[in-house]
């Protein structure tokens, strides 16, 4: 039996579909076929945004994609919705006590408006303005919307964390911030490298392409042609990376806008996550400062 000896476990929205990628391109680095599992996180096993199934439920379905790891590889799987998970830390921790945990954090309020971004690149966020969509969240929650519906929610870091460092050892933790990956991938791909006992040598991952990024489709049109769940796109995924997926993750990034976040807004945010952030701060011993303006 072969089960995950890692896993990316989030934040949503802050680099986790990118370095799935860029570690699966290593030898010695097995990555289940299927990202975001959700094995470990029952509670968000309710039909995705777009109203498509979700989660592997059966520990014979979870092992199943783990049975082409070779022997001695590191073997992990990326289910960003489990730091968030109040399931998934002791579900976790039942069935892979020694497993290594990656988290990347991304600036609470940028986290936010990104989640908000990606459904509005989808189709599935109906309302058209941030305010208005932040207003929605209480009764969202109450109805028992997918998590990346909760914008601030994502963002609550410190309490997810200390779920994690209450069952896990700290050794085991891997914390990085999104913006030191996204100004340096290959040295955070090598760093959770080597922290999940790959030995890096001289490889050095093409960090060329940044997946699943949030924005406004230019062409709605075009979004629909190879956006989610479209014939085209599945066609394309089944043909060999550089010249399916890769062309395809080209022509959708090429595709979006990326608005910034209006600054009255992001200023109201970042005055209602300063208590969190400074929490964080003491608990990572990290200087935030940079969100906290």
């Amino acid at each position: 039996m072969t089960l995950p000896t890692f896993l990316i476990i989030g934040a949503a929205k802050s680099g986790t579909t990118s370095l799935y990628r860029y570690l699966e391109q290593h030898a010695d680095v097995f990555m289940s076929p299927v990202k975001e599992t959700l094995y470990f996180a029952p509670e968000f096993w309710a039909p995705a945004p777009d109203g498509s199934a979700r989660g592997i439920r059966t520990l014979a379905d979870y092992e199943a994609l783990f049975a082409g790891a070779p022997v001695g590889a590191a073997v992990g799987e990326a289910s960003p919705q489990y730091l968030a998970s109040r399931e998934a830390p002791r579900l976790i921790h039942e069935a892979l006590p020694d497993v290594r945990l990656v988290a990347i954090l991304r600036d609470p309020a940028e986290r936010a408006y990104s989640a908000y971004l990606h459904l509005v690149r989808d189709g599935v966020e109906t309302i058209d303005d941030f305010r208005r969509a932040l207003a929605a969240e209480d009764g969202r929650r109450a109805e028992g919307a997918d998590q990346l519906w909760l914008y601030r929610d994502g963002s609550m870091y410190h309490d997810q964390l200390v779920r994690y460092f209450g069952l896990f050892p700290r050794s085991h933790v891997r914390v990085h911030l999104y913006e030191d990956f996204a100004a340096d991938p290959a040295a955070v791909t090598k760093d959770v490298l080597e922290f999940v006992g790959v030995t890096v040598g001289d490889f050095e991952p093409d960090v060329s392409l940044r997946f699943n990024p949030g924005g406004i489709p230019r062409s709605a049109r075009l979004h629909d042609v190879v956006g989610n769940n479209s014939l085209l796109r599945r066609a394309m995924m089944r043909l060999p990376a550089k010249v399916g997926r890769d062309v395809l993750v080209r022509v959708i990034n090429r595709n979006l806008a990326k608005p910034g976040m209006p600054a009255d807004i992001r200023a109201e945010l970042v005055e209602e996550f300063r208590p969190e952030v400074e929490r964080l701060e003491v608990l990572l011993g990290r200087d935030l400062a940079s969100w906290k303006t």
